[in-house]
């Protein structure tokens, strides 16, 4: 009899052993799927923010060479950080499908002076702030509406030259 008991011993404790490493099982599974998933998210956050945070650095960039440095000792004015060189000047030019003698037209200068600025290498010194001006506002038009302005520009020296003759005559 001596020999039974501590078997039957033996052999409850083993069963509670597995009871409890079912319930055990039981309870952490649940949890251990959860965290999976979690985990995932917080991954697919991460590389999100990642991603928003470059794009972020790249506007940011992109509104530094528009504007200047966004913080500190920001020029006044848009147009007086901008800096133009004899490629952009034809990029533009180029962007906006006109020629040397309408870009001249629309800045008030004449064509050799865009096309010396468009074989000039390096940035342009301009005697007057009011040429860099309408740079900077050509830069931000839109082709139609350059177009629509020379249309508009040739309208009105057409009507003027019509005037002109007829006073004369």
């Amino acid at each position: 009899m001596e020999t039974i008991m501590p078997n039957i011993a033996n052999v409850l404790k083993d069963e509670i052993k597995r009871l409890a490493r079912r319930e055990i099982k039981l309870t952490i599974t649940p949890l251990k799927v959860s965290n999976a998933a979690l985990k995932k998210l917080v991954y697919e956050h991460k590389r999100r923010i990642a991603a928003l945070e470059k794009e972020n650095k790249g506007l940011t960039n992109l509104l530094s060479k528009i504007r200047g440095p966004v913080h500190g000792n920001a020029p006044k004015r848009e147009e007086e950080s901008y800096r133009i060189t004899g490629r952009q000047v034809r990029s533009l030019r180029g962007r906006l499908g006109i020629s040397q003698t309408q870009l001249a037209k629309l800045i008030g200068v004449s064509d050799n002076i865009v096309s010396i600025w468009e074989n000039k290498s390096g940035r342009l010194r301009l005697r007057k702030p009011r040429i860099g001006k309408v740079l900077f506002d050509l830069k931000g038009m839109k082709r139609r509406e350059v177009l629509e302005q020379i249309r508009q520009e040739k309208k009105g020296r057409t009507v003027s030259k019509r005037k002109k003759k007829s006073k004369k005559i």
